[in-house]
């Protein structure tokens, strides 16, 4: 169930994201962006990623094919979209899931 913007809860139990995951680097072409998983209760155990591509004009985003590290590096199919981190983390009870808030589009 979508608690607020950006956050998924599981069941009773399962982790829920209390600040949003966030990914540093800069915005440009080659460079590497590096995940941060945010900040969650109910102490998970595992934690996975899925980097996502974005339209800069309505918001809709799709999976980046393999792109499911704590890394991620900026191609030119990136080319004027937004860039979003889903990190899902699970523990003993469930998972929950958070979305980064999107990146400025990136130049290419």
């Amino acid at each position: 169930r979508l608690v607020e913007a950006g956050f998924v809860a599981g069941p009773p139990g399962a982790p829920l994201a209390t600040a949003a995951p966030v990914f540093a680097g800069v915005i440009a072409p080659g460079a590497t962006l590096t995940a941060t998983t945010g900040t969650w209760t109910d102490s998970p155990t595992a934690f996975t990623y899925q980097w996502r591509r974005c339209s800069a004009t309505t918001g809709a985003c799709v999976d980046v094919a393999g792109a499911t590290g704590t890394t991620y590096t900026l191609s030119a199919a990136d080319s004027g979209s937004l860039i979003r981190l889903l990190v899902v983390a699970t523990n003993a009870s469930g998972s929950g899931g958070a979305l980064s808030p999107p990146s400025g589009p990136a130049p290419y």
